[in-house]
């Protein structure tokens, strides 16, 4: 068997082990399951031995035991060399600056001030990979990240450059000029709330937490809220005159100065103890280590 042949067998081969059909491997290879099927039979007659049972009742391929042994070596086999091609393609994009970032942070804060970034840059290639997932610098989806947390990420160096962030109510103008009254906390129970579902962790403050501490030490069944497991949308709607959000300080900034949004009861606010970390792993390149020292210093200056 030729060694190309070889190699695409092998990988028909730990994908059906590890999905259990042509079907799916199939999907994941962007190939037919016939040609799954063949590659198999190609790599059983090279290796003149049987390399799976099938369940007839489940209608599933069962490796044999000394595949089944065999798959975390070869799963982890295709796992590097699936790095080492990331890494060569790479290489034709080492001018690059390949920055990560939360959606949020990049559309309200990021973008405003690339004009800084990439004058210190020197105006050389700057690639935003906006997501809130996470990125492995080892594959290059990231030369740097800012993340949004505590800080606690292993492995990585990390710098605060904004926080801890504050939560406080915000308004359009044109909604609080249709509003009911809004002169005590309680009043905000009259109004449509705005609720940003996308943290998931349950410590992190919400609107219950706004009345606990402000308020009556409760929240209503009654309120009328307007949900969103995303945070762009959430602030548009603010701004659209659709509700009151319980806003991050960072995020609503120049909304503020610009007068698109209005802050509510004053200096009321919540302290949410998460902050915007830079991240980077200790083996970056001296682009990446210039970017994160200049960023470090003067983030919130920005």
């Amino acid at each position: 068997m030729k060694q190309a042949n070889y190699l695409n067998s092998l990988k028909a081969l730990e994908a059906t082990c590890r999905l259990g059909s042509y079907a799916k491997a199939s999907h994941e290879l962007f190939v037919t399951p016939e040609a799954v099927g063949q590659l198999i039979r190609k790599l059983e007659s090279h290796l003149n031995t049987k390399l799976f049972n099938r369940d007839l009742n489940k209608k599933k391929l069962i490796p044999i035991p000394e595949v089944l042994e065999l798959l975390p070596n070869l799963t982890e086999a295709f796992r590097h060399l699936s790095l080492i091609e990331r890494r060569l393609v790479g290489l034709s994009e080492n001018s690059q600056l390949i920055i990560s970032a939360p959606p949020s942070l990049a559309s309200k804060w990021l973008i405003p001030r690339l004009d800084s970034i990439r004058g210190l840059l020197h105006d050389e290639n700057i690639r935003l990979n906006v997501t809130s997932d996470l990125v492995d610098f080892n594959s290059r989806e990231a030369d740097v990240a800012i993340r949004y947390g505590t800080g606690h990420w292993n492995d990585l160096i990390t710098h605060k450059i904004l926080g801890n962030e504050k939560l406080f109510p915000v308004c359009s103008k044109h909604y609080l000029e249709k509003t009911a009254d809004l002169n005590i906390v309680n009043d905000l129970k009259k109004n449509t709330l705005i609720k940003d579902n996308t943290i998931k962790d349950p410590t992190y403050p919400s609107w219950l937490t706004w009345f606990r501490m402000f308020g009556d030490n409760h929240q209503p069944d009654e309120i009328r809220f307007l949900e969103f497991n995303n945070t762009l949308m959430a602030i548009d709607a603010a701004i659209s005159g659709q509700g009151i959000a319980l806003a991050r300080e960072y995020l609503v900034k120049d909304e503020l100065k610009s007068g698109n949004l209005i802050r509510i009861f004053g200096e009321l606010e919540i302290d949410s103890s998460w902050g915007y970390y830079i991240v980077m792993p200790y083996h970056s390149s001296d682009k990446a280590k210039l970017f994160f020292d200049w960023f470090s210093k003067c983030g919130e200056d920005l």
